[in-house]
């Protein structure tokens, strides 16, 4: 690897006025020497523009740009990914943070056969109490195999779905970004961004080039629980986008069976799950209801 190649920080926003600012800051006390900020602004309704260009004028590695029209939070990723020059990108979302050695930690340790490299994260709230903790308590060095395993099926390490927390080469991100999701239940995957965050780590790791990933055992990254967030607002929802995700990756790129027919029933419960709650597993008070429920997996499965 090139001794202190290009990194970039890209923050796609919108209407973030009141975070926007720490978010950038956060960039910008990166110690590592090489980096441009990479900031798209999705024609935000409130001050986030003029904040922008008030920053831009004062650090000349902040770069930023505006949308004509809002494109909505996944095509706005992908406006981010083509505007950055670096070889590796970060993307720092906009009420989020990253320490200030999130980049010299990640970039030491990529290596030619590394797909990505993430760090531990911290949840906190707008007060900036301290919620939650996730580290990964074991070898850095992890085979790609292993990884897709544990996210796919066991979920036993708790990998994390959102790229935020990650560092990945830019060519990749381009590769393996999907705007919209095939699905029979229409969903309207560029509306939320769920299920397309996770595919950037899948369909990167699938890269035939990659065999491992590599987990900084430090919490490096921080992401922010707040009424304004898409994953607190609309969590009932996102579970079953997640889902459609994975099984869509399965399909076209993980093909192995047991996997697909496992997936399926998850899928399908998952969807009756969201369409009739009267039907929610833990509100499933005799074995009427259940069969009830098989009943119609069933209907599904045969069609």
């Amino acid at each position: 690897m090139n001794e202190n190649p290009l990194v970039s920080i890209v923050i796609p926003v919108y209407n973030r006025e009141q975070l926007i600012i720490y978010s950038l800051r956060s960039a910008q006390c990166q110690t590592y020497p090489n980096i441009e900020i990479v900031i798209v602004d999705n024609q935000s309704t409130d001050n986030t523009w003029q904040i922008l260009n008030q920053e831009a004028k004062k650090d000349v590695r902040i770069k930023i740009f505006q949308n004509e029209n809002n494109l909505g939070p996944v095509r706005n990723w992908e406006r981010c990914f083509t505007y950055a020059c670096g070889e590796y990108v970060k993307i720092l979302w906009s009420d989020d943070l990253i320490d200030p050695e999130f980049i010299s930690e990640t970039i030491n340790v990529f290596e030619k056969d590394v797909a990505f490299v993430m760090s531990g994260i911290t949840i906190f709230s707008s007060d900036e109490q301290e919620i939650w903790k996730s580290k990964f308590q074991r070898n850095r060095q992890i085979l790609v195999s292993e990884y897709l395993d544990d996210v796919l099926i066991k979920n036993a390490i708790g990998f994390p779905v959102s790229p935020g927390c990650a560092i990945f080469r830019r060519t990749d991100l381009i590769d393996s970004l999907r705007i919209d999701i095939p699905n029979t239940e229409n969903l309207k995957f560029e509306k939320y961004g769920a299920g397309n965050d996770l595919l950037l780590f899948l369909l990167t790791a699938v890269r035939a080039s990659y065999t491992k990933i590599i987990c900084i055992d430090k919490f490096l990254s921080m992401f922010r629980d707040h009424n304004g967030s898409i994953s607190v607002n609309e969590s009932h929802k996102l579970s079953i986008y997640y889902d459609w995700s994975k099984w869509y990756f399965i399909k076209n790129y993980y093909h192995i069976p047991s996997k697909i027919k496992m997936f399926k029933s998850q899928i399908l419960i998952n969807t009756y799950r969201l369409k009739y709650n009267k039907y929610l597993i833990k509100d499933i008070r005799s074995s009427y209801s259940f069969t009830y429920l098989l009943g119609k997996i069933y209907k599904l499965f045969i069609k």
